[in-house]
């Protein structure tokens, strides 16, 4: 069983956010008819967007709230994320390597379909 789970929603207009604070206008993350030209149901949500979720969770509920102490992040990118949809991430502990202690996780669609795999968090004392 996971040490704990955590639902977060993202926000209708969170692609559109984040392409301008992260300087990534990709259309596919903004303008539908070009998303679903692109073989996608819609506009989909920038894999550096999720993991920025999934790296709040971490740093909330890990590093109590001390972003300095995440100190490595790793992700797979398993499936589009859609503006709206609530993603749910699951947090299992996966030792120590280091002086530190590592984490695994996964994040879920709405569908229980992983978007990320394979999540590790490496967190300092």
């Amino acid at each position: 069983a996971p040490l704990f789970s955590v639902a977060q929603t993202i926000d209708q207009d969170q692609t559109f956010r984040y392409a301008e604070a992260s300087g990534d206008p990709n259309p596919i993350h903004v303008d539908e008819n070009i998303a679903k030209m692109a073989g996608l149901p819609g506009i989909i949500v920038h894999g550096l967007c999720t993991m920025a979720f999934t790296s709040k969770v971490a740093i909330d509920r890990l590093c109590a709230g001390d972003p300095t102490r995440l100190k490595r992040l790793r992700v797979r990118f398993s499936r589009p994320v859609l503006p709206g949809q609530t993603i749910t991430t699951k947090v299992w502990t996966d030792g120590d390597r280091e002086g530190r202690k590592v984490f695994a996780y996964e994040t879920f669609n709405p569908g229980g379909q992983p978007v990320i795999k394979g999540g590790i968090a490496e967190v300092a004392p």
